[in-house]
């Protein structure tokens, strides 16, 4: 049997903390192990409870989502931040600070258990309604180029895929998807593959 997908919940308000709870309980494969109601709080139960993903709020008292994500990143990188929040505006600062997704808090249900899931087997996932927000908000010099082989890599980053799955999907081994993700990483002067996502958007690359 497959281990369960161990989620941190992170908001200020805790009657939606609650519902989305028992939101994901009613999921087999997925399982809260903890919740926090402020970035600060979201860190120090980050390292006793030792989450999958980390489901983050963004507008919170303290230290708020996006500062708490880049901490997260940079103290526990096997932690991965999808970010739930009914801001749009926050996406690429978001993304920057290291989440592997973006999520709005209207979004329906499958939605956002298919970030979960996505963001658990490495993927990224930008919820379609705000890649404008990507798009028009991110700042990047210059148009980078890439290969033909490249774009279609990026695409698949985008669905969510992970490296095997590009592999699978391209003819390619796992070693060889890496060596492609690290030149397109090094190409769009990208911090990690949802930064480069975002990239790829907003140039109009995929």
């Amino acid at each position: 049997m497959n281990r369960k997908i161990k989620v941190l919940l992170v908001d200020d308000h805790a009657l939606f903390r609650c519902g989305m709870g028992r939101l994901l309980s009613l999921y087999d494969d997925m399982e809260v192990i903890g919740e926090a109601g402020t970035g600060e709080e979201a860190l120090r139960t980050a390292a006793e409870a030792v989450p999958d993903v980390i489901l983050m709020d963004i507008d919170m008292p303290g230290e708020g989502g996006i500062s708490a994500t880049a901490s997260i990143r940079a103290h526990y990188p096997n932690c991965r931040v999808l970010l739930l929040t009914g801001h749009r505006r926050y996406a690429v600062a978001g993304l920057q600070a290291g989440a592997r997704g973006y999520v709005l808090k209207e979004a329906d249900e499958d939605v956002i258990v298919n970030a979960i899931r996505t963001v658990h087997k490495g993927g990224v996932y930008l919820q379609s309604e705000i890649q404008p927000a990507v798009v028009g908000g991110l700042q990047q010099s210059g148009t980078a180029s890439v290969t033909e082989r490249e774009a279609a890599i990026l695409r698949l980053i985008a669905d969510g895929a992970g490296n095997r799955q590009i592999g699978d999907a391209l003819g390619l081994s796992e070693h060889r998807v890496k060596q492609h993700i690290s030149a397109i990483l090094d190409k769009l002067g990208a911090n990690d593959r949802a930064h480069a996502a975002a990239i790829a958007i907003r140039q109009g690359l995929m």
